[in-house]
């Protein structure tokens, strides 16, 4: 876990998130907002070594301000503890189920270790995708199922730490949009176009970096791959590629760059008496979600750079296996 530790920022730095939550039904059609709030998280560095993370919500109904209870800690991350971590991530303060995997750019996940699968569902799953440029802004995308493992919601949680409104638009300034893989001709056709020009073209060039970054678990084992031009990765094994989507799929297209993709449906538990085809749609309990996010910047020195980043995590078995965070970097 040492290297995951290292990786885990908020050791050395204090950091509030300005954070402006946004929940969609996402079984409806029209995909309507189930709620809207604004919040802090707040990242509070000790002694290099733990961190204090407490929440604090606004809410604009009868509730009002919320600093107190389940939702809001405070939680306490310390690498010296011997009971916060094991060979699967950082253990949850919140949720002893859930593991936490650290990339980048304050970037990673938030992951069920085991996914409740057979007459274990209830009460259902959740997991938390986090992308960062690695200075002020960060976003967040979650995505819960219901016992059945049918997916029902889907939040973005968009971050400054500045302030709110400084970078993000307006959570109601563009509709959420839904392609479901496999649906009508007109749908798949911009599905593909979606995904296919998600990942900048250039290939070799100096102006332009690519870095993927893997977490393998048990271990937690890291490995990152550094190159030259969008040609240095295997864009083909990541899952925001027209080629990866499955027949239970769905993406999400959200406001300022973000696309989203995860099953509709979970595997369910592999039975005896299921026929040789839906036991081949189980897929073994494997499955995997993803985020990814555009963004253009303008630097001090007025050069323009386009950053484009994913992060997924993967399940085999019903159980996690890899979170993969991958970015490329143009310049000019």
């Amino acid at each position: 876990m040492e290297e995951q530790w290292n990786l885990w920022p908020y050791f050395k730095e204090s950091i509030k998130w300005h954070s402006d939550w946004t929940r969609w039904n996402s079984f409806d059609d029209d995909l309507s907002v189930k709620e809207h709030f604004k919040a802090y998280r707040h990242f509070t560095a000790h002694d290099d070594h733990y961190t204090m993370h407490r929440n604090t919500y606004f809410y604009e109904d009868k509730r009002g301000t919320v600093d107190e209870g389940p939702l809001s800690g405070p939680w306490k991350i310390d690498k010296h503890d011997p009971k916060a971590s094991d060979p699967y991530g950082a253990i949850h303060a919140a949720a002893d189920i859930m593991r936490t995997i650290t990339a980048p750019d304050r970037s990673g996940a938030w992951l069920m270790k085991e996914l409740p699968h057979g007459d274990n569902r209830f009460p259902g799953s959740g997991f938390e995708l986090f992308l960062g440029d690695g200075e002020n802004i960060r976003f967040s995308i979650g995505i819960i199922y219901d016992a059945a493992g049918q997916l029902t919601t889907v939040a973005a949680i968009r971050e400054d730490s500045r302030d709110f409104g400084l970078f993000w638009s307006p959570h109601d300034s563009q509709p959420l949009r839904k392609y479901k893989h496999g649906g009508d001709d007109d749908d798949d056709e911009q599905l593909t176009t979606l995904l296919t020009n998600f990942w900048p073209t250039t290939t070799t060039s100096a102006n332009s970096s690519a870095t993927s970054f893997k977490v393998t678990v048990p271990g937690p084992v890291q490995t990152i791959t550094e190159g030259v031009g969008i040609d240095s990765i295997d864009l083909e094994s990541l899952k925001i590629h027209p080629k990866k989507l499955q027949e239970h799929d769905v993406v999400f297209e959200m406001p300022d760059g973000i696309v989203v993709i995860c099953p509709s449906q979970l595997p369910e538990e592999e039975s005896e008496s299921k026929s040789e085809s839906e036991s081949s749609d189980n897929n073994g309990g494997e499955f995997v979600i993803a985020a990814g996010w555009k963004k253009k910047q303008n630097g001090d020195d007025g050069e323009s750079s386009s950053w484009t980043s994913s992060v997924e995590g993967r399940y085999k078995h019903f159980v996690m296996s890899e979170l993969v965070y991958t970015k490329v970097v143009t310049s000019g």
